[in-house]
């Protein structure tokens, strides 16, 4: 059959397949070629469909749409109507209609966004196996990107509203901005109605949302379960020969793929989301260095970060890095600052403390609490921080107890992660320090500058490049 001549009796025809749900493989590879050479057959292929929830993404990211969204606003359809599409047909030809514009939204992607940023890392509660296999708070992750999380829990929130979290021993593969590979561990998925289609594959399987929350678990090599917490979603598993079995799953259904055993194995549905949902309400620790890590530099000045708060939070607790995570060796101190950007938020060598809020000092032998590697004392009180600028400095590291710096002894970004309550707080800035303790007489130390005085020299590179101060915070009640 060519696509050649007479391309719209076999557009008719292949769309009449797709409605009663006979097409075949040739008539979707067939269908697939024409639409990616014919802008008046895409047209037609679109005003068909109706797929109104995808297109809102992919129209804005690829000229492949272009004058798609202005053809289906003429004929009067509302993106908050369900599409007739979804109305009229059955579930078989629902994954058939899916499939074929799945192949369009990737062949545009390829050419339209290959080296583009297609997600975010929203939030951190966990660390990540190397720094070459991790992400930054709030970093732009491109296609192709491969993240390991050896324990806890990360957030993505892709640019289609896709949220993926991962937990526990998880590694993935950034395929497309609608594709990810999952290798192991556990992914849980909430899917908005814009993003239908959005993809998880595995070795054994590959899931298809249908607009849901749903969670896949690989385990055991190859071993595959499914569960949906909510909605529809598709399971496709391939034999030897090529051939392709599906199977639709709904809300509460759960079923397990393994490679050596035929079919879908049915399993009690195990919610493995298992931690209570975080909120801004929470305490969350702002600055956090995994546990057991030792120092990598015995400096005896002021080490800060910067940071801005959004909206009003209360400070509980000040703590301080115990390296090693087995005691302090010396005293250390901890100081909250608030911050003068004088008007240039953007220009940090300018900026000023002018006011000392909170201080709180550590001794060899307190009972401060520690968690992961770093100490913790509270406030006398919460201390309510209102929009603006504020640094967190602390100081009186030295061979005994060392500070970390990541501009030391090479990359340890895989062993700290931030917190910013879910925009509370943003953290600014590339860290500041200041000289501290001579080292010229060790036995009569004197201060190179006023210990009183707020840091001014600006680091490079990092956000929280030292291993240092830090704070415990919620929202202000």
């Amino acid at each position: 059959m060519s696509i050649q001549n007479d391309w719209e009796s076999n557009l008719q025809e292949w769309l009449a397949a797709i409605d009663d749900g006979t097409v075949t493989n040739e008539q979707v590879e067939l269908l697939s070629k024409l639409l990616e050479k014919n802008a008046d057959a895409r047209k037609l292929y679109l005003e068909h469909m109706g797929l109104l929830g995808h297109l809102a993404v992919t129209a804005k990211r690829s000229e492949l749409f272009e004058g798609s969204t202005s053809l289906l606003q003429t004929k009067g359809w509302d993106e908050n109507q369900t599409p007739r599409f979804w109305q009229k047909v059955t579930g078989v030809t629902v994954v058939a209609a899916m499939l074929l514009m799945g192949v369009i939204i990737y062949q545009s992607l390829e050419n339209s966004s290959a080296n583009t940023g297609v997600a975010t890392l929203k939030s951190q509660d966990g660390w990540w196996e190397h720094p070459g296999l991790g992400a930054e708070l709030g970093e732009t992750i491109q296609v192709d990107r491969w993240l390991h999380l050896e324990d806890g829990k990360a957030v993505l929130l892709f640019m289609n509203g896709v949220e993926l979290t991962l937990r526990g021993d998880t590694t993935i593969k950034i395929v497309s901005p609608d594709v990810v590979r999952l290798f192991s561990g556990i992914a849980s998925l909430k899917v908005p109605r814009q993003a239908i289609g959005f993809k998880v594959s595995t070795t054994a399987a590959e899931v298809v949302d249908f607009g849901t929350e749903f969670t896949v678990r690989v385990y055991d090599a190859e071993v595959v379960d499914i569960q949906v917490h909510q909605g529809l979603v598709e399971v496709k598993r391939s034999d030897e020969m090529g051939a392709t079995e599906r199977r639709m799953l709904k809300t509460k259904e759960a079923v397990r793929v393994d490679p050596l055993k035929e079919g879908y194995i049915e399993i009690e549905p195990v919610d493995l989301r298992d931690e209570p949902e975080q909120n801004q309400d929470s305490l969350k620790i702002a600055y956090r260095t995994r546990k057991n890590t030792k120092g990598t530099q015995a400096y005896h000045g002021k080490l800060g970060h910067d940071f801005v708060v959004n909206e009003p939070i209360e400070v509980t607790r000040l703590g301080v890095f115990d390296s090693g995570s087995d005691g302090l060796k010396q005293q250390l101190v901890c100081e909250l600052w608030q911050r003068d950007d004088l008007g240039t938020p953007d220009d940090f060598k300018d900026d000023k403390g002018t006011k000392r809020l909170a201080v709180v000092a550590f001794a060899p032998g307190d009972d401060a609490e520690l968690i992961d590697s770093n100490r913790f004392q509270p406030l006398k009180s919460p201390l309510r921080l209102e929009p603006g600028a504020y640094s967190i400095v602390a100081y009186g590291y030295g061979e005994k107890e060392p500070n970390g710096n990541d501009g030391v002894s090479g990359s340890r970004r895989h062993l700290k992660s931030r917190d910013d309550g879910g925009g509370l707080i943003s953290f600014v800035g590339t860290s500041r320090f200041e000289r501290g303790l001579s080292e010229v007489n060790s036995d009569q130390p004197q201060w190179l500058s006023d210990p009183e005085n707020f840091p001014i020299k600006i680091d490079q590179i990092f956000v929280d490049r030292y291993s240092a101060g830090t704070f415990e915070y919620r929202r202000a009640r």
